[in-house]
């Protein structure tokens, strides 16, 4: 696995893309606050986007179960690296914050193992 650090004036681009790339598709987010984690907060339910604003919050949107929109926002970010497969593939975006908070969200592969 590879992982690629995105330099900060790259986010709002580079995050479109993926948003763009990623819409509909399962997803899973963690966001890791201690040591010893926290539990998911979502699991394989639909990516609606990724946005990140010049110097401003970095926010995740999906689909919840019943269709409502479900947001989670990053304050203050401070790296953003992207986790590819060793074929290459997006495997998961890392996003880290000022107060040591680490989200992490997985996207669903596509990709088969033979």
């Amino acid at each position: 696995m590879e992982t690629l650090t995105i330099p900060p004036e790259q986010w709002t681009f580079r995050l479109n893309k993926l948003s763009e790339s990623f819409e509909g598709w399962p997803v899973s987010l963690d966001v890791i606050v201690r040591a010893d984690g926290q539990p998911r907060e979502f699991n394989q339910i639909p990516l609606l986007g990724i946005t990140a604003e010049p110097n401003g919050p970095i926010v995740i949107s999906v689909a919840g179960a019943t269709g409502e929109h479900v947001t989670h926002i990053i304050q203050s970010p401070t790296r953003v690296l992207l986790d590819k497969t060793d074929r290459g593939a997006n495997a998961a975006l890392e996003i880290e914050s000022a107060d040591g908070t680490k989200t992490v969200l997985r996207f669903r592969s596509t990709e088969v193992d033979y």
